[in-house]
């Protein structure tokens, strides 16, 4: 047996990708999320709408790429569905979610569902921490699929940059079953 420690930031940031928009469409954006130094969880979207009424917003993720599971909702887990104001085009409305926990190393997909303004463009956006590759825009919910598209908003964020001590070797001793 090994034990090691991580002291994970706690300090909250943000990976903004661009708000040019110029398409969009009713059924929202899928991205890749790439944890790069260290965990991450995600605390929050801001994305890209026309609206400047209440929006709601369904949000799903899934372990590994969304490339190949565009249109395959069973390799999607629902996060949840929440419900912000749209701040109008090609302006920031904040969208704050459950955690979505990404370990180092490893890459999610994530598919916002909702009313989207997005860019004809596949870009990667990297800060060093976590890297977001873009993208598909949909026009339906897991259908009508628009390659090529970037995700219009940013991902906020918690952890990446941590201190990781070296892994040392212990041994484990079992006394017994409790009771």
């Amino acid at each position: 047996y090994y034990v090691g420690a991580v002291a994970a930031s706690n300090a909250t940031d943000t990976l903004t990708t661009s708000y040019a928009g110029g398409n969009g469409c009713s059924g929202g954006s899928m991205f890749d999320v790439t944890a790069l130094s260290g965990g991450i969880t995600i605390k929050a979207f801001d994305i890209n709408t026309d609206l400047t009424t209440s929006v709601s917003v369904n949000v799903y993720y899934k372990a590994g790429t969304y490339l190949g599971s565009e249109t395959n909702s069973a390799a999607w887990t629902l996060l949840g569905t929440y419900t912000t104001t749209g701040l109008g085009t090609n302006l920031p409305t904040p969208l704050a979610v459950d955690d979505i926990v990404i370990p180092a190393g490893q890459t999610y997909g994530i598919y916002l569902n909702f009313d989207a303004n997005y860019t004809s463009a596949s870009n990667t956006y990297n800060n060093g921490t976590i890297e977001i590759s873009v993208g598909a825009g949909l026009c339906g919910l897991f259908s009508s699929v628009n390659a090529g598209r970037d995700f219009n908003g940013a991902v906020i964020y918690t952890g990446g940059n941590g201190c990781e001590s070296a892994r040392v070797p212990v041994t484990a001793v079992i006394t017994g079953i409790p009771a």
